[in-house]
């Protein structure tokens, strides 16, 4: 492991890691991630109307959590206020940020009680690929040969992107998506549940047992928590095209085998079609997507234990 840039001296440290972890390399200061004000609140009426309650039926995933839940198919909802591509993530408008990593933590959440839907590691896994895929998005990155490499050094306008890019930026030799995908996922989770909290989307619950202590992110409007799922739920049985934003979402709930909730009940010609919309993706996060799916792969088969891949 070399040094890291030089341009490492000022970012703000993240979560801790192990000595061979990568280290930050951006050195535009940004918010302090702790301050309320580090990402405002998104304006009033900006969400979707809420969605009639849904009754719940057993379902079955190859990796889901305990006791999940499917979903009947709901009525087609409204078309979102904003329908710019990055406001429908729910991003405030200054931030104009394509949160894939949020809304894929709706999508692998409960939309009322927060309870997961996915094992740790595989929610883990998918969300340190959204978090990626965030950056590969937005050209900041780009995966060739199975390695990522950053192209752009410009400080994205999200706090937790900053220091997700600053961590790649700072690996001189570089690493392999799987390697990045390994590290990520170990506090990725936590990390997006706090980009959450900040903005408001969700409030913190925490229950005792014995000796044990858990702690649940539950959503402050259940209409937004679940607009990810009711959008993508309608528009692919209704066989109608998504945009760049809702492929890439598409294509990591594929990944993580989230479809099998969020298309409970719709004939096979809907997977095939999605599958067949995730395939034209750009090249950069089309491979994001294989790797990730390989990654959720192995680690169903090693017991949900994500590889420990030293940096």
């Amino acid at each position: 492991m070399q040094a890291p840039h030089p341009l490492a001296a000022q970012a703000t440290p993240g979560p801790a890691q192990p000595p061979h972890a990568p280290r930050g390399a951006m050195g535009v200061p940004y918010p302090d991630p702790r301050s309320a004000a580090a990402v405002p609140r998104p304006a009033a009426g900006r969400a979707p109307a809420p969605q009639q309650s849904r009754a719940t039926v057993a379902a079955v995933a190859r990796h889901a959590a305990p006791e999940s839940r499917g979903r009947p198919v709901a009525a087609s909802p409204p078309p979102p206020a904003h329908p710019d591509l990055f406001v429908r993530s729910t991003a405030p408008p200054r931030t104009r940020w394509p949160l894939l990593a949020d809304d894929l933590f709706r999508l692998a959440h409960h939309d009322t009680t927060g309870r997961p839907l996915l094992h740790a590691s595989v929610a883990g896994l998918g969300l340190a690929a959204a978090l990626l895929a965030e950056l590969a998005f937005t050209d900041a990155i780009v995966i060739e040969n199975g390695q990522v490499r950053v192209v752009s050094r410009t400080p994205p306008p999200d706090v937790l992107a900053h220091t997700v890019l600053g961590q790649l930026a700072g690996e001189v030799a570089g690493h392999t998506v799987r390697t990045w995908l390994a590290f990520l996922s170990q506090t990725s989770h936590e990390q997006v549940a706090l980009r959450l909290l900040r903005s408001g989307h969700v409030r913190v619950e925490t229950a005792r047992r014995l000796l044990t202590r858990s702690t649940t992110y539950v959503p402050t409007e259940s209409h937004v928590a679940a607009w990810p799922w009711a959008r993508l739920s309608t528009r692919l049985r209704q066989g109608k095209p998504l945009d760049r934003f809702d492929t890439v979402l598409a294509g990591l709930m594929v990944a993580t085998d989230l479809h099998r909730r969020v298309l409970d009940g719709a004939p096979g010609h809907v997977v095939a079609g999605l599958r067949q919309m995730v395939a034209v993706a750009p090249p950069s996060l089309r491979l994001l997507l294989s790797h990730t799916e390989a990654a959720v792969g192995d680690a169903v088969l090693t017991g949900h234990k994500t590889p420990s891949q030293h940096m």
